[in-house]
């Protein structure tokens, strides 16, 4: 997976600017590709790298989790679960070269993600597993790493926003000064 990175790094207007990436279920997958790419690329790479200053994760899909949600969600007949799962799994099956292997690596990338990090999450998700974000965000801490919730027990999938709008937005923006007075902060210890 090649993702284009020459807008931020060419872009009078993005080229210069810090980076948080807000991504909805599987673009917690494109954010470790986007990972990925950084860690593999040269000094422009590493630019936009040090760039990227927050993340924030709606409804983040972990593969392992997503086959069995996307099932469960597909239907409540058990006939049709089992086929979309068993399709699913087919699937991953059939390509592990391709599809297994960008998995694992985003699995690893993922792990080792030190930006800051909001996760916004629902236990009524049965796509995105409140658990598993919770061993994420666990894991993170224990690395020292800066991460912050907002979790609702009613919302779907992707849903968060459209059910609690105010909620969603003071996290958000909460997330955000933090990772800006972080930034100035920084910018300051490096002034003296």
């Amino acid at each position: 997976m090649c993702l284009r990175l020459a807008v931020l790094q060419e872009s009078d207007y993005l080229s210069s600017r810090q980076i948080v990436i807000h991504g909805f279920s599987i673009g917690a997958f494109v954010y470790t590709q986007l990972l990925l790419q950084l860690q593999q690329g040269g000094p422009a790479h590493r630019a936009v790298r040090q760039r990227l200053v927050g993340a924030v994760m709606d409804s983040p899909a972990y593969m392992d989790q997503m086959v069995r949600g996307i099932a469960d969600s597909a239907s409540n007949v058990p006939a049709v679960r089992w086929l979309v799962h068993f399709t699913l799994q087919s699937y991953l099956s059939l390509f592990p070269k391709s599809v297994t292997f960008h998995y694992r690596e985003s699995h690893r990338v993922f792990h080792d993600n030190c930006v800051p990090t909001l996760i916004l999450y629902s236990s009524a998700d049965r796509i995105s597993s409140a658990e598993v974000s919770e061993d994420y965000m666990r894991e993170w801490r224990e690395k020292g790493y800066r991460v912050f919730c907002r979790k609702w027990g009613d919302s779907p999938h992707v849903g968060h926003f459209r059910l609690h709008p105010e909620q969603y937005t003071e996290a958000l923006y909460s997330f955000l000064d933090h990772v800006i007075e972080t930034e100035v902060a920084q910018l300051m210890d490096m002034a003296c």
